[in-house]
């Protein structure tokens, strides 16, 4: 991050001070602030397509599910081997179904927060392959690979975000607030515009004030 317009300023005075302990703070939580979220918003989803799939076929590979979210949930952080022995029985037993899909997303999920990249970016594809059915799903999923990215290859986060940001997908405003974060100006001056009083407000103001300092 230290290339970030946002904390490389020529002066080191108190408000830069502010600022980069403010982005300092969103990076260093941000997979525990994403996971919290976006776990809360799938479990929504997840309970309002239970019912619907329940008088289906497909009703036991949701029980299946259901065990190896209960059994994820026992433990903050998960090890690799772990991960695999509790999702790895919904997607042997019921390849590319639904319950499939949504394993493969908290597989993505939890390597993630394990730190282990690669596999996760694989995960979550192969999860938006066989979900690919459901908007709001697919925009999850491409908002946690573009914050997947984000740090270690930021090129790569681009395209995730631009598509939530050209799709006005309901995190168009996170979208819009990460290629701001990367430098990108225009999409600066559109999360202002567009979200003046949105969560990521403030940082935006901050970071146009100093965009304007340096002019």
């Amino acid at each position: 991050m230290e290339k970030n317009e946002l904390v490389d300023v020529a002066e080191f005075d108190p408000f830069t001070l502010f600022i980069k302990k403010r982005m300092e703070y969103i990076t260093n939580n941000k997979i525990k602030v994403i996971a919290v979220a976006v776990f809360f918003l799938a479990a929504l989803i997840v309970a309002s397509f239970v019912p619907m799939w329940l008088e289906k076929k497909q009703s036991s590979s949701f029980v299946e599910l259901q065990h190896s979210l209960r059994a994820s949930a026992e433990k903050e952080v998960l090890t690799k081997a772990e991960i695999f022995k509790i999702f790895q029985p919904v997607k042997e037993k019921y390849k590319n179904s639904k319950a499939a899909g949504f394993a493969d997303l908290y597989i993505a999920r939890n390597l993630y927060k394990i730190g282990n990249l690669k596999e996760a970016a694989d995960f979550y594809l192969s999860s938006e392959k066989i979900l690919s059915g459901y908007d709001m799903l697919s925009e999850i999923i491409d908002y946690e690979l573009g914050c997947l990215y984000f740090d270690s290859e930021p090129s790569k986060s681009k395209p995730y975000f631009e598509k939530l940001v050209s799709s006005e997908s309901f995190l168009q405003e996170d979208g819009l607030f990460y290629l701001a974060l990367a430098g990108d100006e225009k999409s600066l001056e559109k999360s202002a515009e567009k979200f003046p009083g949105g969560f990521y407000s403030e940082l935006i103001n901050e970071k146009i004030l100093i965009k304007n300092k340096k002019n």
